[in-house]
């Protein structure tokens, strides 16, 4: 037989915190104020309820109590005036109508004592048919009053069973501060036996003690009718409840709406406008005069300072980046500026120059321009954002050659070897003058980070999808701490030459082509930058970057 697993309490718990937290605030308000105010008002209303039911059964032993206290004090009357009781009276008090129905006064003939004068044939006769006519009429508790002197309340249900109780139609109450039964509403009378105590003037007739039981009342008080009347009444409080509850909650949820939810609705807005760095938009306009209108003024003059400040810190990025760039644009240009003048200088020169002389001094103003005019192009590309792309077929030995002869010179200078082992020998689709440039620029860092010479490593290799060239140094690695900024612009970390523009120029480059630049480092041995590039890029991404370059060009 299967088993299913039951959630545990507390995941349940947490779920039903998690879905009430995700709520709006008027759906929050409504499910902690509705169920409050009703169980307060379900409450008020049962109270009162049981209040009036309580009253009902009040008044009802009052009437009761005083019913019987004047026929006492009849009975006494009549019996110390006339030595009789009249039996025209006895019949009128026992006729229907009125508050109270089925009124007797139940007695025992043998039991009254009276005195010898008074027993008479006559009267012992009357009074043994009237006990008999009586204690038919009367309620079986009759007899448990002459036996305990004290009252019997008794309420008669036809329609339902109490608890408790042997006889399903009676419930008894010890007093008038007995509990009421459950379903009192289902209740129609009480009865009530009420005794008859002797007094000191009841003695003139009677040879009993003073509080003997003479007799007793037995009558019984309707009050069905008034406890459907209470039902009803608390029926249509409920009904009233209802209708206003419904009122109630429509016009709340309209008033929260528009004074509320609606206003923190804008103010939210807001706050995601501004979170997403647009600080124009205006946040108060709309708003009442109350608390939600002076957050939004408030919130509003945040949003100016903080636009001020922004104005402010972006004046200072720019002339931060304006100023790094020109510090390095300067000192950058001005070492071939030097040699190009000193170059010219010696041009100038009364005194004849050899030819071979004439041409190296030809050759090195020529390599000073053209650094001067790639320092130049880095610059360009990094202000459009994204550079054309002329995507062509090249041989990869060819471009590899050509990065020898350009960058061979000044690495022999420095006393840096370079080497390179290509396993690739055929053609990729790219824009050789860009990765040529790109891969330039990563030979020109490897040389910036050993001053003191060393070796350049160039390795290629392909598989199905990409090709890869790794381009290793024996520098002694790039310090950890600034391994996450290299591609950075203008980021130089403390090269003596350079505009912060290289490694950021070549990493876009390589990105347009839809490949990557990566690098690891090997501590105390050198670091390799790897340039992985597609075999066959999309005919689609080729269309697309030069109709982007296109339009950049165009711009310019």
């Amino acid at each position: 037989m299967a088993h299913v697993r039951e959630s545990p309490p507390a995941i349940c718990a947490t779920e039903s915190g998690t879905l009430f937290k995700n709520l709006t605030l008027s759906k929050k308000v409504f499910f902690i104020l509705t169920p409050l105010f009703v169980l307060t008002f379900g409450f008020v209303v049962y109270l009162n309820y049981r209040f009036q039911e309580r009253q009902v059964l009040v008044q009802a032993q009052s009437a009761a109590s005083a019913q019987a206290t004047s026929i006492r004090k009849t009975l006494v009357y009549m019996m110390v005036k006339n030595q009789q009781v009249d039996d025209k009276y006895l019949s009128q008090i026992s006729e229907p109508g009125g508050e109270i129905e089925n009124l007797q006064v139940v007695f025992h003939a043998d039991s009254l004592h009276l005195l010898d004068e008074y027993q008479t044939v006559e009267r012992m006769k009357k009074l043994h048919e009237r006990e008999s006519l009586v204690l038919r009429a009367s309620h079986p508790q009759t007899q448990q009053v002459f036996s305990t002197g004290e009252p019997e309340w008794i309420i008669t249900c036809d329609v339902t069973k109490h608890p408790g109780i042997p006889k399903h139609d009676d419930y008894p109450l010890a007093s008038l501060e007995s509990e009421l039964p459950l379903k009192f509403w289902t209740c129609g009378k009480l009865d009530v036996v009420l005794p008859f105590r002797a007094e000191e003037r009841c003695q003139t007739c009677h040879d009993v003690p003073q509080g003997y039981v003479l007799g007793a009342a037995s009558m019984e008080i309707p009050f069905g009718d008034t406890i459907a009347a209470i039902r009803a009444n608390a029926l249509r409080s409920v009904l009233v409840f209802i209708l206003f509850t419904a009122v109630a909650v429509g016009l709340g949820t309209l008033t929260l709406k528009r004074f509320v939810y609606s206003p923190i609705n804008r103010l939210v807005g807001a706050a995601d406008v501004i979170g997403s760095g647009d600080l124009s938009q205006p946040v108060s306009s709309g708003f009442d005069r109350d608390e939600l209108g002076r957050l939004a003024r408030s919130f509003e003059g945040m949003q100016v300072r903080l636009r001020q400040a922004q104005d402010e810190l972006l004046q200072k990025e720019r002339l931060s980046a304006v100023g790094q760039m020109a510090s390095g644009i300067i000192h950058d240009f001005r070492n071939p500026m030097q040699n190009i003048a000193t170059c010219l200088s010696l041009l100038e020169s009364p005194r004849g120059i050899p030819e071979k002389r004439q041409r190296e001094i030809f050759s090195y103003i020529s390599a000073s321009l053209d650094r001067m005019v790639r320092m130049t192009q880095e610059i360009l590309d990094f202000s459009r954002g994204r550079m054309r792309l002329d995507l062509r077929d090249a041989n990869v030995e060819e471009m590899l050659q050509d990065l020898l002869r350009d960058v061979s010179d000044q690495l022999r200078k420095k006393s840096i070897t370079i080497e390179i082992h290509n396993e690739f020998r055929n053609t990729i689709r790219c824009d050789r003058d860009r990765i040529l440039r790109a891969l330039v620029n990563l030979v020109n860092n490897a040389e910036d980070a050993m001053p003191r010479g060393g070796s350049i490593t160039i390795h290629v290799h392909a598989d199905r999808s990409m090709v890869a060239l790794s381009i290793h140094d024996t520098a002694g690695g790039i310090p950890e701490e600034i391994r996450g900024r290299i591609f950075e612009p203008f980021f130089t970390s403390g090269k003596s030459r350079g505009t912060g523009l290289g490694l950021p120029i070549s990493k876009k480059i390589v990105e347009q082509h839809g490949g990557s630049l990566t690098f690891h480092v090997d501590e105390g041995k050198g670091t390799t930058f790897v340039v992985s590039l597609p075999l066959a890029p999309r005919r689609e991404e080729e269309n697309s970057e030069a109709e982007n370059g296109g339009r950049n060009e165009s711009a310019e």
